[in-house]
């Protein structure tokens, strides 16, 4: 009997750990689709750079998947977050930039978009 239970066990473990690298997968693209569209929404591209800097890696450590969201623009913590605006000479005029935080935004997005997903994939394995 406990034989039984420890092998279904180990087969649904191996079930959810190939799911969650899927997951990781899909979660990495939708997260750079939401992050390119609100920059596109924000008025933010100019050249076009800071909408194609969009990048999510996905990096697996054992059973953990986790999903590094960044944008290789050497500006985008500016946009994300404001700067100080000073003069010319160097002189702080007192006022910031307003942050955008399209990151922070994309990351909660893209959240409340996988939650479900992986609560029915997740789900489904276990109720098996």
């Amino acid at each position: 009997m406990f034989e039984d239970m420890h092998k279904r066990f180990q087969e649904r473990r191996k079930q959810v750990e190939n799911a969650f690298e899927d997951i990781g997968d899909e979660t990495a693209k939708i997260f750079v689709n939401e992050a390119k569209s609100r920059t596109e929404r924000k008025k933010l591209v100019d050249t076009g750079n800071y909408k194609r800097s969009w990048r999510a890696q996905v990096n697996k450590k054992g059973l953990q998947t986790e999903i590094e969201c960044i944008n290789e623009a050497e500006y985008a913590s500016h946009l994300e977050y404001g700067h100080r605006i000073v003069t010319r000479t160097g002189q702080d005029t007192g006022r910031k930039t307003q942050a955008q935080l399209v990151g922070r935004d994309s990351v909660k997005k893209t959240l409340n978009k996988v939650k479900p997903i992986i609560d029915d994939i997740i789900g489904g394995i276990l109720r098996k």
